[in-house]
């Protein structure tokens, strides 16, 4: 659906595992040269773990 562009403000947040490089994807920086690729690096890790702990609460509360 994303690569049709039926979403096109949607991004999805991933962690650094290697993913290819697409316009809807936001993953972190493997190498950081200065401070604001630090703090970006920082906001993508706290936004993904935020993404992380809700899916985990809708996983106990519910039957998968």
């Amino acid at each position: 659906m994303l690569e049709n562009h039926e979403f096109l403000d949607s991004l999805i947040v991933g962690d650094s595992g290697g993913y290819p490089i697409k316009s809807y994807l936001i993953t972190p920086l493997l190498q950081t040269r200065n401070a604001a690729e630090a703090l970006f690096n920082e906001s993508q890790i706290r936004t993904r773990n935020v993404v992380e702990r809700t899916y985990c609460r809708r996983k106990l509360r519910s039957d998968f």
